[in-house]
């Protein structure tokens, strides 16, 4: 077989095609920017070429279909003919058997949710390889997502993970995701997994990790099936750096934060709180930080549920925020913001319009897979000064190197989420040095997350109900 590559391969992609077609089952576990989708691609060429795989599935995050659609176009020869559908909305079922006897290459992308949804289909469709990018997105042995993708994948005679974020929460992660890539590797249950590689102990009427063990074990298994590449050592891409901005509270804010405080340490002795319940509850103490609380109105809705609605409580972080852009937009450099609350971003971007700074949004009320390529598109092209991000809805998987700064108005507990968003600036196309800022007030929530970031764990993690109250 001869493979003439249409785009050149870095050294590290070209090492993942090869070892693939020896392998056939691998992971790519590339830091995000260090291009796992280009060799994944050329892997499909060469199986196609080599074997006459003409069935391929692909697995994505929803809102990032259309990168795969671009990156297709650019990477796969021209000389090999190919389909490349698009399975979303309701008439997946309808796609699926209108292609389902192309005599040509064909790639079927679909999200996560959607495939677990469509898994008979899919399944009698026959796919002859299945990928699964952002491959942590069934690092839940237990989940939907996961157990679809698993049962989808036992028909295929071939099969690729690809993540910059392997272990998000953990080396227990690793279970879902080999077992995805060949159920062989862990020829037992995922119960008998965590007995092997963890310690348990019982608390509060559930188990509770302890430690881990066999660790080197598992290292060595992982490093067996998977390619592992650093951004450091793989691109030569310009200097980023993170710069703390301290926000100065109200004094106003600071009561209702004290306030909830106290309330939260009585209930929280009263009771059994368990930690998914606490991380609920913490989310209010972000909330106050980022210039918001949210309250009762008294009234009840059909369902004869309690209404609540946000109240602004303070304006110091979006004042902090408008500072920082003015400064970047006076030297002609795009911004993207990050947060993680709707009320944030409503916020946001009321006073961008106010600024009259040329603006866009992605969270999830851009419901379309199309509408949110159109909006990056528009963004690199320059259309746009300022994007605004939900981090969990648009910091996976895109790029959006047409700016050189980033703006953490708020992050999540989960270290993988942060990660993930950071690299959407740094990464190849970037000409720049990229620096972040995160907006912080001192001696409250933020400054944990942000430390347990910067320890590159996730907060979550940490918690439990008989340490929670020295997070905040």
């Amino acid at each position: 077989m001869y493979y003439s590559f249409h785009t050149y391969p870095y050294k590290h992609q070209l090492k993942a095609v090869r070892r693939s077609l020896r392998q056939h089952n691998l992971g790519y576990l590339m830091d995000p920017g260090c291009g796992k989708t280009k060799p994944a691609i050329d892997y499909i060429g060469c199986r196609y070429l080599r074997d006459g795989h003409k069935r391929v599935l692909i697995l994505v995050p929803k809102s990032i279909i259309g990168v795969w659609e671009e990156e297709i176009d650019t990477h796969l020869p021209p000389k090999i003919p190919r389909r490349v559908v698009r399975l979303e909305g309701h008439n997946r079922k309808k796609l699926i058997d209108q292609n389902s006897k192309n005599p040509v290459l064909t790639i079927f992308l679909i999200s996560y949710d959607s495939a677990w949804r469509s898994k008979k289909e899919l399944i009698k469709w026959g796919p002859q390889g299945i990928i699964a990018d952002e491959s942590h997105y069934i690092s839940g042995a237990t989940s939907k997502r996961s157990k679809g993708a698993r049962s989808i994948r036992k028909g295929a005679q071939w099969a690729l993970i690809l993540t910059g974020t392997f272990l998000p929460n953990g080396p227990l992660n690793a279970y879902a995701q080999l077992n995805f890539l060949d159920p062989s590797i862990f020829p037992y249950s995922w119960t008998k997994f965590k007995e092997r590689y963890a310690v348990w102990f019982k608390m509060s009427g559930y188990m509770k990790l302890k430690k881990y063990k066999r660790l080197s074990e598992l290292e060595r298994i992982i490093a067996k099936h998977c390619i592992i590449v650093r951004k450091e050592d793989a691109l030569d891409l310009p200097k980023r750096k993170s710069q703390i901005v301290p926000v100065e509270m109200s004094a106003k804010a600071w009561k209702y934060y004290n306030q909830m405080k106290q309330e939260k340490l009585v209930e929280f002795k009263q009771g059994d709180a368990t930690a998914e319940i606490i991380l609920t509850e913490m989310l209010r103490f972000q909330q106050i930080t980022s210039g918001f609380l949210t309250v009762d109105t008294g009234e009840y809705d059909h369902r004869d549920r309690p209404i609540k609605e946000e109240v602004n409580i303070h304006e110091d972080k979006i004042k902090a925020l408008l500072e920082i852009i003015d400064i970047h937009l006076s030297h002609g450099e795009k911004i993207v913001v990050f947060c993680r609350f709707r009320w944030e971003m409503d916020h946001i971007l009321s006073a961008l319009k106010k600024q009259r700074v040329k603006h866009a949004f992605i969270d999830g009320r851009v419901k379309k897979s199309t509408d949110r390529d159109l909006i990056r598109r528009r963004f690199q092209k320059g259309k746009y000064d300022v994007i605004v991000l939900n981090i969990a809805t648009g910091g996976v998987g895109i790029t959006l190197t047409a700016a050189n700064v980033g703006i953490f108005y708020s992050t999540t507990f989960q270290y993988d989420h942060y990660q993930q968003a950071k690299d959407r600036i740094h990464r190849p196309g970037q000409t720049k040095p990229v620096i972040y800022y995160h907006l912080i007030v001192r001696g409250t929530i933020d400054e944990r997350i942000m430390e347990s970031n910067y320890s590159k764990k996730n907060l979550a993690d940490k918690i439990t109900p008989s340490n929670w109250s020295k997070f905040i």
